[in-house]
């Protein structure tokens, strides 16, 4: 179901949600790792890299994602649930997202909010389809964000990512000597995981 992933990743305006509803504490991510860690994607490098918020892409890859299921409109999609931890700042940020697929989409999400010990015991089982996620480094390099925390057989890998091709490029990318190849690597990393996948 990977357009439909996309169009929900196209759907959300980064820089709104940063804006209005995290009143600027933050920068918009366009993928994963934060540019503050070392051999993360650079946004002065290319600031066109990643999944920036476009309408247009959005209902592109929702059209080829319900052609792929065999469905001929969104409402025959089943029930988007978005969960999350009950706190001011995380159910502001839902329903801002909730309103971004109405808007964009014209999908209607439902929000599921429960309390911490829920919401992280939750992230085990599959429930839900929209979870938030976030990572605090335990060292400065981007192999923490990426195999450390998404590789197939990771333990933190609660949206059970899985691309044989994703695991072998990040083995190899910790393993890597040069850093601006390794740069690289990680940067085509985080393309195959955030834009293609």
């Amino acid at each position: 179901k990977v357009h439909i992933r996309r169009a929900f990743s196209y759907a959300v305006d980064r820089d709104s949600m940063v804006e209005n509803i995290l009143q600027g504490a933050g920068i918009p991510a366009a993928w994963w790792t934060p540019p503050s860690i070392n051999l993360a994607p650079s946004p002065e490098a290319d600031p066109e890299f990643g999944v920036h918020f476009d309408a247009t892409k959005a209902q592109e890859e929702l059209q080829l994602g319900l052609a792929d299921m065999g469905l001929s409109s969104a409402d025959e999609l089943p029930t988007i649930v978005v969960q999350f931890r009950d706190q001011e700042t995380w159910r502001a940020q839902a329903e801002a997202l909730q309103v971004m697929f109405e808007d964009t989409l014209g999908i209607r999400v439902e929000l599921e909010p429960s309390d911490a010990t829920t919401y992280w015991a939750n992230l085990d089982v599959e429930s839900g389809q929209i979870h938030y996620k976030c990572w605090s480094p335990d060292y400065n390099e981007a192999n923490n964000f990426t195999r450390d925390v998404h590789r197939s057989d990771g333990v933190y890998n609660y949206g059970r990512y899985n691309n044989p091709v994703w695991d072998e490029m990040v083995d190899t990318a910790r393993r890597e000597p040069d850093t601006e190849v390794r740069r690289d690597m990680y940067q085509e990393i985080e393309r195959i995981f955030i834009v293609e996948d």
